[in-house]
């Protein structure tokens, strides 16, 4: 039988074989798949899945030898196969990376808060909605005024200003009536998105130019799967020091009544819109990390935790963030003198996000997030992929590379990620995999690295270096960073 599945320019064929044929006659028909032309290697790819089906009674086992005897041109198909196709679940897991569903967003009592829509680059965001950054005190006092009357224009469904002072920035968010966003495409371009504003605000276009305009991305935390954790022996990772340190977290919400947590070690703050429910898993999971009570996988037992819960819950069982929720939650955690700070959470390359990293690791704070759980041929994931910040993927116990990783320049070390017992909400010890797992192990590394001097900063990557074993080519990689961080 064989199946595909379309993924972008891609086509990731998942071969499965039930059939009567001998190696050799199947290698001769794939091979002619191979070699037809990209219109027509579907329509063949079928008429091999009927041929299949019809005279399959037995289960061929292709052996073990077989790739080695493929054709050059097919070996490239294959090795994707080989890397994605672990298991159903992984599979579906690294497609809903890529095929955003959207939906509306309500709170508690069943009253929309907004709507989910997907912009370019195929990303979530806030229905409607554009965060504008007052780059140039010039441009705040001649406009301000302006810009604060555009909160009466019937066009304007929802507008506000943050001030938000640790990052010294100020942010107007805007979100426009779905009658006046219809006169807008849904891929509109930069420029086209700035005329629009500039006509619905009446205000010169080069005025609106000089303005930082970006959507309200929605971002995803980066964990896959979850099954009951049966123990917690299997765990290579034991505490990393014992000192009292303070970390910070953006996040899901932690559940404060997990009998695994010591609730009075744990700050945290909601940043969630509108009075939308908090998500919990996630955060409980990346805090048990460090702290567990059960100091069998807590890598800084008397840690002291300030987290920013900033996710919401969606309908489909995913978390999700609003780029103005991540930027508050980062301006609250740099006014609470953390020194390190986890983003176990991935998204788009934004202006608003970038200026928030560069303020807070110029305090200095050092920031380590999850590289992403899209998959090696993903391009970069953000904030992972800014110089600022400090790039983590995960691999397996034996050490190898998680197979849904995402791969680049911004991967600057690996820390164990797959199959890890967390904690999880509903006071539950779970086992999950993700970048989103081996992001604090990393950090808390960190932590206990500038413990005694906590102004090293990004100077800290240096001296952690040092510590990595070296997995994968020698020297820094795009598979495994400077190597693996953690103790057996």
């Amino acid at each position: 039988m064989v199946k595909f599945i379309r993924l972008n320019a891609g086509l990731l064929l998942v071969l499965s074989f039930t059939t009567q044929w001998a190696a050799a006659d199947v290698l001769e028909q794939v091979t002619d798949v191979v070699e037809q032309s990209t219109e027509t290697a579907e329509q063949r790819l079928e008429q091999v899945l009927q041929q299949a089906d019809k005279s399959a009674d037995k289960l061929v086992e292709l052996p073990e030898q077989l790739p080695a005897q493929l054709p050059e041109k097919l070996q490239p198909l294959l090795d994707p196969i080989e890397l994605a196709a672990e298991s159903e679940n992984i599979l579906l897991a690294g497609i809903s990376n890529n095929l955003q569903q959207t939906f509306t967003i309500v709170d508690a009592q069943g009253r929309k808060v907004f709507d989910e829509a997907v912009y370019p680059p195929q990303q979530l965001a806030v229905a409607n909605e554009w965060l504008i950054q007052l780059d140039t005190e010039q441009v705040q006092k001649k406009w301000q005024q302006q810009l604060q009357q555009a909160n009466k224009l019937t066009a304007i469904e929802q507008f506000s200003i943050e001030n938000l002072a640790a990052l010294d920035m100020q942010i107007i968010r805007l979100r426009t009536t779905p009658a006046a966003s219809k006169q807008l495409n849904q891929d509109a371009s930069l420029a086209e998105q700035q005329a629009f504003l500039a006509q619905l605000l009446n205000m010169p276009v080069d005025v609106i130019q000089q303005l930082t305009l970006e959507r309200n991305f929605i971002y995803q935390l980066q964990a896959e799967g979850r099954s009951p954790a049966a123990n917690t022996q299997q765990v290579p990772n034991k505490a990393v020091c014992q000192q009292p340190l303070k970390l910070g977290m953006l996040d899901s919400a932690i559940e404060l009544n997990h009998p695994q947590l010591p609730a009075n070690k744990i700050t945290q703050q909601d940043f969630t819109e509108g009075g939308l429910t908090p998500a919990m898993a996630h955060g409980t999971g990346v805090a048990g990390i460090w702290m567990s009570k059960d100091h069998a996988f807590a890598q800084l037992p008397n840690a002291q935790v300030v987290n920013a819960s900033a996710f919401y819950q969606r309908p489909d069982g995913s978390q999700g963030a609003t780029m103005l929720s991540l930027i508050r939650g980062l301006n609250w955690l740099t006014e609470q003198n953390v020194k390190v700070i986890n983003m176990s959470l991935t998204g788009p390359d934004n202006a608003l996000l970038q200026r928030a990293i560069k303020k807070v690791a110029a305090k200095p704070v050092v920031i380590v997030a999850a590289v992403g759980n899209a998959g090696p041929a993903s391009a970069p994931l953000y904030p992972a992929a800014y110089p600022e910040v400090i790039g983590v993927t995960a691999v397996q116990k034996n050490q190898k590379i998680y197979r849904w990783a995402v791969r680049g320049q911004q991967v600057d070390f690996a820390a164990l990620g797959v199959d890890m017992p967390v904690l999880a909400d509903k006071q539950q010890v779970i086992r999950q995999s993700g970048t989103s797992f081996a992001a604090p192990i990393v950090a808390a590394h960190i932590a206990c690295l500038i413990n005694d001097k906590p102004t090293l900063g990004l100077e800290a990557k240096l001296r952690l270096r040092n510590q990595a074993a070296d997995l994968g080519e020698p020297g820094k990689d795009t598979v495994f960073g400077y190597g693996y961080i953690g103790r057996g």
